[in-house]
């Protein structure tokens, strides 16, 4: 039986989104306002139907027990269902209408994946194995489609020449990816370090997101300032800083066709965007890179990080014209920001909450911060990959992707009762009871 559960999980994690879709029982028809941008996948079918059915049977067997260390999750949850029920409210009301639904079908595939996760603690193989394996076997799998030139859009949903991982979006398979890379640093031993390391930071150069690239470098190098001994940690960042070179010496030089992800740090698919980004040719965004280059004379950013800035200022303001109140979906946010003249997420897992739950936010983003600091504070190992989604957060978005959400809160699981040990242990040592 923990088997089937296991292989179920898997086939869970590796299908592409289109599959899953097919055995749909239920799809939302997503507004004009968020084809591009708005929830990727807005359905529920058989998968769905059958891990919640697990995960009840499960529940009626253990109860309460496999959840001990699960609270960000189910503040999560709590906060999510609270937002909505009030934009509800309000429209009954008859205040601004929102398209919540969406947000409902997100939270029921979210709670899928992560019940289905939950439910594996009852086999000999730990979770933290079962989170990584599954994404190191999604990852290969990324890797065997990109070599063998299987890059079906209708499949996967490639944007310009990127290819996303099975199930997932561009974002998403780059700090997933980044994730898988952090993970075999920090947490992997033997043959699994390597295999989680090499695929992970592979299938990053490919996935072409620069953020996350960057992002999970800096965390790499703290890990290993931290985590090195002192006689080893001179030969440790001489290698490290002599990969940053040698990839350096390779953008400089030209030497990176065919990889993305030297390729958008060389800006050679401006060209690309310009023509099939409906964010390229907008006039707010001419507007807003006109005024940047007659005010700020003594730096010109690309026009991507200024896409990115403008988003950050459009969903600012929206956030403050709330003035506190929740939207309750990424449809809204993004019907909202359309309405602004900016047809795309904030790029801000951080502000988008903000907007999406309003003052509820702050209780999720402490819950986070409280954490990932005790987690820092007991050693734990999972805080490289949680900077890596973290920090990724604050100038991306990711999250409206249900795969990515749960890899962050597996995560944050793992973390918590890494934390819960550590105390027990410390008490236990403390009264001298053993």
């Amino acid at each position: 039986m923990p088997m089937l559960l296991y292989l179920f999980y898997l086939l869970y994690m590796l299908l592409p989104f289109r599959l899953q879709k097919t055995v749909s029982l239920i799809e939302l028809v997503p507004p004009e306002t968020a084809k591009t941008f708005g929830t990727i996948f807005p359905y529920l079918g058989v998968l769905e139907l059958c891990a919640l059915m697990i995960a009840g049977v499960q529940w009626i067997r253990r109860g309460f027990k496999l959840y001990k260390s699960d609270y960000t999750f189910f503040v999560y949850i709590g906060i999510s269902i609270s937002s909505i029920a009030y934009v509800c409210l309000r429209q009954v009301w008859g205040g601004h209408v929102e398209n919540w639904e969406c947000e409902i079908v997100f939270i029921v595939r979210l709670c899928a994946l992560y019940f289905l996760f939950i439910s594996l603690s009852l086999s000999r193989i730990s979770l933290e194995k079962m989170l990584f394996r599954a994404l190191t076997f999604l990852f290969v799998a990324y890797l065997i489609l990109y070599t063998c030139g299987i890059r079906n859009e209708n499949m996967f949903g490639n944007i310009y020449d990127r290819m996303n991982a099975p199930g997932l979006e561009v974002t998403s398979t780059g700090y997933l990816a980044g994730v898988l890379m952090c993970g075999g640093i920090s947490l992997a031993r033997g043959k699994w370090r390597f295999l989680m390391g090499s695929v992970g930071m592979v299938s990053l150069l490919i996935a072409g997101s620069r953020a996350a690239c960057t992002i999970s470098g800096v965390v790499i190098l703290i890990d290993i300032v931290l985590r090195c001994k002192k006689n080893r940690l001179i030969f440790a960042l001489v290698f490290y800083m002599l990969v940053i070179c040698v990839v350096g010496v390779l953008v400089s030089q030209g030497m990176y066709r065919g990889i993305p992800l030297f390729n958008r740090f060389n800006n050679e698919d401006n060209e690309k965007i310009v023509q099939t980004d409906p964010i390229a040719d907008m006039s707010v965004l001419m507007q807003y890179e006109h005024a940047w280059r007659t005010n700020i004379t003594f730096w010109s950013p690309p026009q991507s990080l200024l896409e990115r800035l403008l988003a950050w200022h459009v969903g600012t303001s929206i956030l403050l014209e709330l003035r506190g109140e929740p939207v309750g979906s990424d449809w809204a946010v993004q019907s909202r920001l359309v309405e602004a003249g900016f047809p795309s997420h904030t790029h801000s897992v951080l502000l988008q909450s903000f907007i999406k739950y309003g003052f509820l936010a702050f209780v999720i983003w402490i819950v986070i911060v409280r954490g990932l600091w005790s987690g820092m504070k007991t050693g734990s190992p999972y805080i490289g990959p949680l900077l890596v989604l973290v920090m990724g957060g604050l100038v991306d978005y990711w999250f409206f992707v249900d795969k990515a959400a749960f890899v962050f809160f597996a995560l944050m699981k793992l973390n918590d009762k890494w934390i819960l040990e550590s105390r027990n242990l410390l008490d236990t040592r403390n009264t001298g009871k053993y």
